[in-house]
């Protein structure tokens, strides 16, 4: 039987296909070597890098490596990896940058603007200060993930973000408060507990920052108020006490922001936090009929967790004025909504402006 010219053809692009398909068994350690995490410390000359890598062992399992290198700079650093192992990394997969707790000390952004002009890194990377050094952080075991790295993405992932105990921040939203007239930003701060030999990690607590240097912290309270302004939360977790008795309530679709406006040639600034509350849990015992109607908070309850959150953030708004650290954005605001006055009040808005807060918690009425 004859074949057709069609027939061959179509043939010898089937096996062409199949032959770029095949990758025989070898494996491109430049092509498929992936870094997830990298941590980052200070040494008495430059910095230390720690790479978390996944490196194909064959095509259907991975193998995480670590591997360090040292210089004056980070890209000096990564130039170390490159001679020890014969490949130079590429940054597009990384989740998070660790800092070491030391490189607080100095200007972080001399560290971290090696990532923005890196072409093969992305600037949605998270970014987090370590208790201690990264390299310990990042080396420790799990039992949720025998890599830390990974346990520590869900740690300040989105989920994290909405319960309102931790405020994640990426590689690009530190930049733009660092490059912003405010020059001020923060990042989750890592600690880890052992228990029986496996670690587990925890980010409530905040570091603050003024031209790239930590010059505090918020506690997990603290952090929890400043995520009620800062960020939309979803359900979060807040204690109170009211009546010599204690709560736990659960706070629900909670909208902040941060208001400021001009009166009388005086600046003025509002945070605020709205939201829906239900008590979670007491620390006494109850009737049935309470038991079931959680939705109901009596009005003392929610105006003693009003009160809470309001005296929370004037501290933490005095404590970053202090510092000159536009934490809640002012000056942005003033330049959005009160542009004419930005020349005369964006350098003393802070000190000069009117503290204001506005908290509303609202529950079911009885």
């Amino acid at each position: 039987m004859k074949r057709s010219p069609l027939y061959y053809c179509i043939l010898a692009a089937m096996l062409f296909v199949l032959f770029l398909a095949n990758d025989f068994g070898f494996v491109n350690i430049q092509r498929t070597a992936i870094i997830t995490a990298v941590g980052i410390d200070a040494e008495e000359e430059g910095v230390k890098v720690t790479a978390f890598t996944d490196v194909p062992i064959d095509t259907k399992s991975v193998n995480t490596v670590t591997v360090q290198g040292k210089g004056k700079t980070v890209a000096e650093a990564f130039a170390d990896i490159n001679a020890q192992t014969g490949w130079y990394p590429k940054l597009v997969f990384c989740d998070i940058i660790l800092l070491g707790e030391d490189m607080q000390e100095r200007d972080v952004f001399a560290a971290l603007d090696f990532f923005l002009r890196l072409e093969y890194a992305r600037d949605s990377s998270l970014v987090a200060i370590a208790q201690g050094r990264a390299e310990d952080i990042l080396s420790k075991k799990s039992p949720l993930d025998s890599v830390a790295s990974e346990v520590l993405t869900g740690v300040l992932s989105a989920e994290a973000k909405r319960a309102g105990r931790v405020v994640p921040v990426n590689l690009k939203d530190f930049a733009i408060g660092y490059f912003s007239d405010g020059k001020s930003g923060y990042m989750p701060y890592v600690t880890v507990s052992e228990k029986e030999g496996n670690a587990f990690f925890s980010a409530g607590e905040t570091v603050l920052f003024y031209g790239g240097r930590a010059f505090g912290r918020l506690t997990e309270q603290e952090t929890l108020c400043f995520s009620l302004v800062k960020n939309k939360i979803r359900s979060a977790t807040i204690s109170a006490e009211a009546d010599g008795e204690e709560y736990s309530l659960s706070y629900q679709n909670g909208k902040g922001a941060v208001k400021v406006d001009i009166r009388d040639n005086i600046p003025y600034v509002t945070l605020c936090v709205d939201g829906k509350v239900r008590i979670r849990d007491t620390n006494q015992s109850t009737n049935l009929l309470r038991l079931t109607s959680s939705l109901i908070v009596e009005e003392s309850v929610c105006r003693a967790v009003e009160k809470e959150i309001a005296d929370t953030l004037t501290s933490i708004y005095a404590t970053a004025s202090a510092a000159n650290c536009d934490l809640f954005g002012v000056r942005e605001q003033l330049r959005r909504n009160h542009n004419r006055y930005y020349e005369a009040f964006a350098d003393e808005i802070l000190s000069r402006a009117v503290l204001q807060t506005d908290i509303r918690l609202s529950g079911e009425k009885a």
